[in-house]
């Protein structure tokens, strides 16, 4: 018998699975798009924000770094999830937030570790993180909600089919 969690055997349901392929695009255009915008506009941001006396070249190093370690949790946070694995419907969800939730968590204890081990400019560091965290937390959720939405009007269509 399999240990673990899971729905009980009988009530599987429908599989759904997360669409890999778009996810992967996503986080990718994503990344890049928040790299170079970390890159090309945090010093003009900090200058509003009244960072006096900082280098330029090194706040902008420092919102990258923040940006990566968003961009590499977040794919990892993806990874876990296997998003090329069909899941019982009933199961999808749960392991989708559960995947979120631990990348919330996740996300800013590496970035914590790596601000300590490397002392770079604070308000960059936290500012590309949060920007490049919560960009790829929004396409995901649009990618992933559409995708999830247009599976289950399939399966409600060949069911109706299948009763009619």
């Amino acid at each position: 018998m399999k240990a673990g969690f899971g729905t009980p055997p009988g009530s599987e349901g429908p599989e759904l699975r997360l669409p890999a392929k778009t996810l992967l695009v996503g986080w990718i255009l994503t990344s890049i798009l928040m790299f170079s915008g970390c890159w090309l506009l945090t010093p003009w941001l900090l200058g509003l924000l009244s960072a006096q006396g900082a280098d330029p070249g090194s706040n902008s190093a420092s919102a990258v770094l923040g940006a990566v370690i968003a961009s590499v949790m977040t794919g990892l946070g993806l990874l876990v999830v296997t998003p090329w694995r069909p899941r019982p419907a009933t199961e999808m969800p749960l392991v989708w937030l559960a995947s979120t939730v631990i990348r919330f968590l996740a996300t800013p204890a590496v970035a914590f570790l790596l601000y300590f081990a490397i002392h770079p400019p604070t308000r960059p560091f936290v500012l590309g993180l949060a920007l490049c965290y919560l960009a790829l937390l929004f396409v995901e959720v649009l990618i992933t909600v559409f995708d999830l939405r247009r599976q289950l009007d399939r399966i409600e269509m060949e069911q109706a089919r299948e009763e009619s």
